[in-house]
């Protein structure tokens, strides 16, 4: 059985590591190939990130660890969004970048991590708790009273 703890600055490097590694694995899925240097990119953005809201009450990121061995992790980020009438706090959090290594899979680690993230945000009165899900994960969240909220969308502004 894991053991599911907070995480502080020491881990940032293990969370960039495994957001990079998610992020690998449903590109893979999807027979696409990231760019090298955008991986980089995105994994010293999130690096400033952790670094800057870490253990804030705007950040915070859970691990997973069975064996002396960091087998999964998963961050929760609270954004403002605009309030609604279901809820009318702007509070919202984002739950992103849940991943459990290969080795350590169907264990129950990924739902340990999102039941210790729930929690997290329910502690902090956070009525509306989001998340972008892949087909992979789309079942445990299912199963966690995780529902669709609409059909998203969005516009990519590039620079010119």
């Amino acid at each position: 059985m894991s053991a599911i703890r907070e995480a502080g600055k020491a881990d940032i490097p293990l969370l960039v590591l495994q957001h990079r590694m998610m992020f690998e694995e449903i590109r893979a899925l999807m027979q696409k190939s990231p760019d090298p240097a955008k991986l980089a990119a995105m994994d010293e953005c999130y690096r400033e990130k952790l670094l800057g809201q870490l253990s804030t009450p705007a950040c915070a990121a859970f691990l997973a660890v069975e064996g002396g061995h960091a087998a999964g992790s998963v961050g929760v980020s609270i954004v403002s969004m605009v309030p609604v009438p279901e809820d009318p706090q702007d509070r919202v959090a984002y739950i992103h970048s849940l991943y459990v290594e290969k080795a350590f899979r169907s264990r129950g680690i990924a739902r340990g991590l999102m039941s210790r993230a729930v929690d997290h945000c329910r502690a902090l009165g956070i009525v509306r708790v989001q998340l972008a899900a892949s087909a992979a994960g789309k079942p445990l969240y299912e199963s966690m009273g995780f529902a669709p909220l609409f059909q998203a969308m969005g516009l990519r502004l590039y620079p010119s």
